[in-house]
């Protein structure tokens, strides 16, 4: 019996596997065309061809066209500065429990991108950019290092607010939902006092390629984006 029930065990065990793929791949190119978007660099000579030479959409693809986000900002050079600002939108309960509470922030960063300085012919000072283009930009890796769970907002488009500066300065505001760890001591309970901490560090840069500076004053930072 071991003989002719191997192969209908594998016959079996492959057929669930294919299945699994398939599922999968089905799911992904789902959430793929849900998300694909088309950078200027990956446009062909005739697309480019066909957008108003003096037009905005020309400036941009212009200053894409050649752009690589796989690369930071002055690489092999000084390391980024990221100047970040946190508005706390509402702050949730802080449960004993899990010992955990949930924020809704609005992250900002601030960071200059020498590849992206507007050209001379682009008269105003800053560039409003679809939110979608954010996928198309190098953009710092930070993370919430005491972070559960989190999620953007998307209703009822992506809650992602993005500026270009003339000096090549990017600006980014993002809506977020944050559950982070808090440790608790309860010893005192129910007259202690806690302090919850919120952790926001690079994933994958060292000090020398990136770094974080608290921007304690917004008015400083940037324009009216930031309200």
């Amino acid at each position: 019996m071991a003989p002719l029930c191997r192969p209908v065990c594998l016959l079996l065990l492959s057929f669930w596997a294919l299945s699994d793929v398939a599922v999968d791949a089905r799911v992904g190119k789902k959430v793929k065309k849900g998300k694909q978007v088309v950078c200027p660099a990956q446009l062909s000579p005739e697309d480019m061809a066909g957008v108003p030479e003096n037009s905005t959409s020309n400036i941009l693809n212009r200053l894409m066209v050649s752009y690589d986000p796989r690369i930071r900002p002055n690489f092999k050079g000084i390391p980024v500065e990221s100047r970040v600002n946190i508005f706390i939108n509402s702050f949730g309960s802080i449960q004993e429990t899990t010992m955990d509470y949930r924020v809704n922030i609005f992250l900002r960063q601030r960071w200059n991108d020498p590849r992206l300085r507007l050209p001379r012919d682009f008269k105003a000072d800053s560039l409003t950019v679809d939110p979608r283009m954010f996928q198309c930009l190098w953009k710092p890796d930070l993370f919430f290092a005491n972070e559960k769970h989190a999620n953007f907002h998307d209703v009822t488009q992506d809650n992602i607010l993005l500026f270009i500066f003339r000096n090549g300065d990017v600006l980014v505001s993002m809506r977020l939902s944050v559950t982070l760890s808090c440790p608790l001591d309860l010893m005192l309970f129910p007259m202690d006092t806690q302090l919850c901490k919120m952790q926001l560090e690079s994933f994958g840069y060292t000090t020398s390629d990136l770094v974080f500076m608290w921007q304690s004053d917004p008015e400083q930072a940037t324009t009216r984006a930031w309200r």
